[in-house]
């Protein structure tokens, strides 16, 4: 795989998937660099040299892409590029009502490299909260759902 950034589907709604990026092939905890276990969709930037690890999921080049289209006028569970995916602005978000432990989770990322160093913000709530996002950033939510204004 060439190096750049993708977009990285799940191959299931039952199961979730797992994506690894690593700086070597020794399988030590080591060398991770980024993990993250998803059920819908994500990106992830990989360099030259790195190694990539999937799992129940299968990835296109982000240009090549589909761009998320709202569902009845809803972002839920995912993670969304800003400007591409999502417009930037203010958004009012709410706990899925079919989360499993009723909170939700939000991430505001500069890139999508998902490692630590990349995030801006984030925030575990109850019921609903606020958050607002520019353009370039990245927008990621679990248990969590944001209904279009109109």
């Amino acid at each position: 795989m060439p190096p750049g950034e993708y977009k990285v589907f799940s191959g299931s709604k039952d199961l979730d998937a797992y994506i690894e990026v690593a700086k070597d092939s020794t399988a030590s905890i080591e060398s991770i660099i980024a993990n993250a276990l998803f059920r819908t969709f994500l990106y992830i930037t990989v360099e030259e040299g790195q190694y990539l690890k999937m799992r129940n999921c299968s990835a296109v080049p982000s240009e090549e892409a589909p761009v998320y289209t709202p569902v009845n006028g809803e972002y839920r569970e995912g993670m969304y590029k800003v400007g591409i995916d999502i417009p930037a602005g203010e958004y009012k978000v709410n706990v899925d009502e079919n989360a499993s432990l009723d909170v939700g989770y939000i991430e505001v990322s500069r890139d999508s490299t998902l490692t630590l160093n990349s995030i801006i913000a984030n925030e575990i709530f109850e019921n609903s909260t606020y958050i607002t996002v520019e353009e370039g950033q990245y927008l990621s939510m679990r248990d969590a759902v944001i209904k279009e204004e109109k």
